[in-house]
């Protein structure tokens, strides 16, 4: 199935109609901010709203959703679309006034080699590895501790991976993946709690990886 953008199907539509946000808001029975959403992509359709934009615009599903089949399931359509799109979403802005108060209010604690700390990775761009929660953090490895500042630490991840770019562990009884392609020099100032730290031999496992990786 093609890529489907239907919120900029409907906007197109209401423009090609003559028809401005306030009076379609008002036709589907929604707020004008909460029309605009629904173009935007930001807000959920109800069925009802569907066959009310039918109505009004005069067009068919397919030109309002571009799907023909007549036993699709709209509603999980709806739902995967607005999960997708948040899932998608950027926090920028709430990242960058964390990341300042960590920066002046965040002492650097004592590390060692094989610790597995909370970290704040914070919200990041393309393929680069995202904290999660309000603290934009996530699991690292001390892999090389540079100074009391700093460290070379590496993401840790319990999604299952595969590959070059990860290295297999087991740590609190659960396998854990060493994300050897997100490794960065990173501040000890971003560290939250320590979790634990992994045996000798499992550090030397993911700096073996590490070396083969970038060799």
């Amino acid at each position: 199935m093609e890529e489907i953008n239907y919120p900029n199907n409907i906007a197109m539509i209401r423009k090609i109609r003559g028809f401005t946000q306030a009076y379609v808001a008002e036709q589907i029975g929604v707020s004008r901010p909460k029309y605009i959403d629904i173009e935007k992509g930001l807000k959920e359709l109800t069925v009802s709203q569907v066959e009310k934009l039918k109505k009004l615009f005069n067009a068919s599903f397919y030109d309002l959703i571009g799907i023909k089949t007549d036993d699709f399931d709209f509603r999980k359509f709806i739902q995967d679309e607005f999960t997708k799109k948040k899932k998608d979403e950027k926090h920028f802005k709430e990242w960058i006034n964390l990341k300042e108060k960590i920066h002046f209010g965040n002492s650097a604690p004592k590390i060692s080699e094989g610790d597995i700390w909370w970290c704040g990775f914070g919200e990041n761009i393309g393929i680069e590895i995202n904290g999660k929660s309000n603290r934009f953090s996530r699991p690292v490895l001390i892999m090389k501790k540079l100074s009391h500042q700093g460290f070379m630490g590496i993401p840790l991840t319990s999604q299952e991976k595969s590959g070059s770019w990860y290295a297999k562990f087991v740590f609190l009884d659960k396998p854990t993946y060493a994300a050897i392609n997100q490794a960065r020099v990173m501040s000890s100032s971003r560290l939250y709690s320590k979790i634990g730290q992994i045996p000798e031999t499992d550090l030397k496992l993911v700096k073996k990886a590490f070396h083969k990786l970038y060799e």
